[in-house]
């Protein structure tokens, strides 16, 4: 999809955006999509754009994912994830078990994502922790479930649907208050093979 169709989309589905960047390449911010983006690279959309979400409203009780990249807190599992649509503590149930996720260790530098069909390479790093936080177990388990030790700077996800996620983990300290603020310096680059 071209950035002129996905602008129409959006306009056609009511919805407020926001480019950076030029018309040839840059990012288009969906306000009222989550806040997702969506990469511009010689004025093609590179990013899943579901237009059934753009065009109409996701149902209560499943995530019909809108596209584009997100960010949120994690994790999406165990007695910590939490749900907006709920506003509870918990992983949505079409995500348990409906999705395969591999955790990768802190020693690994980056991930990558390559498709030669798309000509398009799509690489994330991210900045280790600040002193005092370290890394944490992300795994989309039921809420009911502590956390395991295994600690994970990049997840992998991906379901039958054909959604996949390239996740980045930020650091954590060993107890989190009130106030606390957390960061996170991530980086994705995307250029054609």
């Amino acid at each position: 999809m071209n950035q002129h169709e996905f602008i129409n989309l959006l306009n056609q589905g009511k919805r407020r955006w926001h480019r950076i960047g030029t018309k040839t390449d840059g990012v288009i911010v969906a306000l009222d999509l989550e806040g997702r983006l969506f990469t511009i690279l010689d004025g093609m959309v590179v990013n899943r754009v579901n237009r059934a979400v753009i065009l109409g409203r996701s149902p209560a009780d499943e995530y019909p994912n809108p596209g584009g990249d997100g960010l949120w807190p994690g994790p999406e599992g165990t007695c910590f994830g939490y749900e907006y649509a709920t506003g509870k503590w918990r992983v949505p149930p079409s995500i348990t078990g409906a999705r395969y996720q591999i955790g990768l260790d802190p020693r690994v530098a980056w991930i990558e994502y390559r498709s030669p069909a798309l000509q398009l390479r799509v690489r994330r790093t991210a900045a280790l922790p600040p002193p005092g936080q370290g890394f944490i177990d992300i795994a989309d388990a039921p809420p009911q479930a502590q956390p395991s030790d295994r600690k994970t700077r990049y997840s992998i996800c991906s379901d039958p649907r054909l959604f996949m996620e390239l996740e980045v983990v930020g650091g954590s300290p060993e107890h989190l208050r009130p106030g606390d603020a957390l960061t996170l310096d991530v980086v994705t680059t995307y250029t054609r093979l």
